[in-house]
């Protein structure tokens, strides 16, 4: 697996992780050490790619708001 290959499913994890923790628990009661445990990664792993907890958030809040966007243009494509 090369650099970016494995840069890619690292922060795949993450996001799906953060995703999950966010969304059973909040942003207020959502954790790093929760999105850790959900990944099965260290708090390493995800402060190499995330300064925090606030970046992680503000990252899936964009790409929450890039599929809604991707969908919204598959919907006006198909209808």
């Amino acid at each position: 697996m090369t650099r970016t290959e494995r840069r890619q499913k690292s922060l795949a994890t993450i996001s799906d992780a953060a995703l999950e923790e966010f969304g059973e628990r909040g942003y207020a009661t959502a954790a790093v050490d929760g999105v850790c445990a959900r990944g099965g990664i260290s708090k390493g792993l995800m402060y190499h790619y995330y300064t925090g907890k606030d970046e992680l958030f503000c990252e899936c809040v964009k790409e929450m708001f890039s599929a809604l966007f991707r969908n919204d243009q598959a919907m006006v494509v198909v209808g």
